[in-house]
């Protein structure tokens, strides 16, 4: 599956042609656009003088015209550039070109990413892929001329992550939300697919006057150095860490009513909400969507068990599989029990270490210490966190005022509307966080800011 960056080049190449002396005079927009209109052209001789030292060694013009090639077989022929922004990452100047193409009829976009150093020489290239401002004009809940997105990074120098800040056009300061991803190396708009959830709620909420932080997370921006360190690695570093950062990043920030922030947590997210809670008193409140108090190990069990008996049957194969991962989970339970850190493994794609500091934080408990408001919501057909996980949330903290509640019987784990059974499949289709999650989203912030 193609997920999030198709192809990733922080590689770098052999200079065919001359310098051009002219780019020293040329803006890093103008620069960035140039270089799209030459892989537009296919002119990869010239694109190549474009390079700094360290790419003239490993990304030959074969390998960049197979980069390019791969890009049009997956979004069809390059159509227009749609937009330029340009933000500073340390020494470094980042053009972001949004390009617009056509494939069977339909438009497709593609962010195409590209890092200067200080001589205005090429010293990074990515391909993104991209929802374009197109595809938002017929969402109800999106005014694009009533938000401004800016590029910033915040963090640990060791850990600095890049990321969005959608800021209203109206006067503040403003309420602020910061998103909080699931598991796995998400993106700042958590793409699955052709779909952007985060994108969908910052856009929708910036809309309506509220600005909203969302980030690339440390295990995407940083995976080499994460895979070096995989047994000292919690969910602490995975996200806790980070969102304590961005927490601190806003209330710095003089457009941010800082009495006014508040985290929303999805899937992983939403788990670690209370764990979070516990460790900044700064946010108003807080929002759980999709979230859980039970084991996280236990969860995915249920999760491969749902889509192998989704069509009706589990075959050999299927009932294979599910024995594995019972055997895993059986490990992961012996580990825990034991607090066995000698030999290290893998299980599940996490450390021993990792699963013991999960096994080790009552979420039940740590929610019941909240003293902030907290939404949590849920979709009736997602089958990774179901409406079993609303009942023991809802048993959990039974009697305590300051929690709300709902649910949405159409919608799935990303709050994207469907029927019938729901499968992994159904993430690939395109659409949008259902209107009136957003409205409730908004309307819970609005009240408990006072509005």
């Amino acid at each position: 599956k193609k997920v999030l960056i198709l192809f990733v080049i922080i590689l770098f190449l052999i200079s065919c042609g001359k310098d051009d002396p002219a780019d020293l005079t040329k803006t890093y927009e103008e620069l960035g656009t140039e270089f799209v209109e030459l892989l537009a052209e296919e002119n990869y001789d010239k694109i190549i003088t474009k390079f700094d030292a360290i790419m003239k060694i490993a990304l030959t013009k074969k390998k960049l015209k197979a980069a390019w090639e791969e890009q049009k077989s997956v979004y069809g022929d390059f159509e227009e550039i749609e937009s330029v922004s340009r933000s500073k990452y340390q020494t470094y100047e980042i053009v972001v070109v949004k390009a617009s193409f056509i494939k069977d009829g339909k438009t497709a976009y593609l962010d195409i990413k590209i890092t200067y150093d200080a001589k205005k020489k090429v010293a990074g290239l990515f391909f993104i892929p991209s929802s374009g401002p197109k595809d938002y004009e017929s969402v109800s809940y999106v005014d694009r001329s009533k938000f401004t997105e800016e590029e910033i990074v915040f963090g640990d120098q060791a850990w600095a992550l890049p990321g969005y800040l959608t800021i209203p056009k109206v006067e503040g300061p403003f309420p602020a939300v910061i998103l909080v991803h699931g598991s796995g190396p998400n993106d700042r708009d958590e793409t699955l697919g052709p779909n952007k959830p985060f994108k969908d709620i910052a856009w929708g909420l910036s809309s309506s006057g509220i600005a909203v932080l969302r980030y690339d997370k440390r295990t995407m921006v940083y995976s080499e150095k994460v895979i070096e360190n995989i047994h000292d690695f919690t969910v602490n570093e995975e996200t806790i860490f980070d969102v304590i950062s961005a927490v601190e990043f806003l209330a710095g920030d003089d457009r941010i009513d800082s009495n006014r922030i508040y985290v929303l947590g999805h899937s992983l997210g939403g788990m670690m909400i209370p764990k979070i809670a516990s460790l900044t008193k700064h946010p108003a409140g807080f929002i759980i969507m999709a979230g859980t108090i039970r084991k996280l190990e236990d969860l995915t069990l249920e999760q491969v068990e749902h889509i192998a008996a989704a069509d009706g049957k589990v075959d050999a194969k299927e009932e294979k599989n599910i024995n594995e991962i019972k055997k895993m989970i059986e490990k992961i339970k012996e580990i825990q029990k034991g607090k066995r850190m000698e030999n290290p493994e893998l299980i599940l794609g996490a450390s021993n270490k990792y699963w013991i500091d999960f096994d080790e934080y009552d979420i039940c408990r740590t929610a019941k210490m909240i003293k902030k408001p907290v939404f949590i919501i849920q979709g009736e057909r997602d089958y990774q966190v179901t409406m079993k996980d609303l009942e023991l949330w809802k048993e959990c903290l039974t009697g305590l005022n300051n929690f709300t509640f709902k649910s949405y019987p159409a919608l799935n784990h990303i709050f994207i509307a469907g029927d019938g059974i729901c499968v992994p499949e159904e993430y690939f289709k395109p659409g949008h966080i259902a209107p009136e999650v957003i409205q409730d989203l908004i309307n819970w912030i609005n009240t408990n800011s006072g509005k």
